[in-house]
């Protein structure tokens, strides 16, 4: 509604969220990103913050895993 072209959400949930028992919410969250996209702009989010690969069965991470969001991410060198 601002006129941006891009919307940067690097945000999400340490561990990602179960599915089962948040379908409700999961949809809202797809309904808001639907709203996003409508308006034209792109959104852009980190595919995750927790060091972990992904995915893992049940859990989704929220909002690079919603339709139409573009998930970036990076690799680095391992110092442990």
């Amino acid at each position: 509604a601002q006129g941006a072209d891009v919307v940067n959400m690097s945000l999400g949930f340490t561990g990602g969220i179960p599915i089962a028992g948040n379908e409700a919410f999961i949809a809202d969250y797809q309904a808001v990103v639907n709203q996003v996209l409508a308006t034209g702009a792109m959104i852009v989010a980190s595919a995750g913050n927790d060091n972990t690969g992904l995915p893992f069965a049940g859990r989704v991470w929220l909002p690079a895993e919603a339709n139409g969001v573009l998930s970036v991410g990076s690799t680095g060198p391992n110092q442990n």
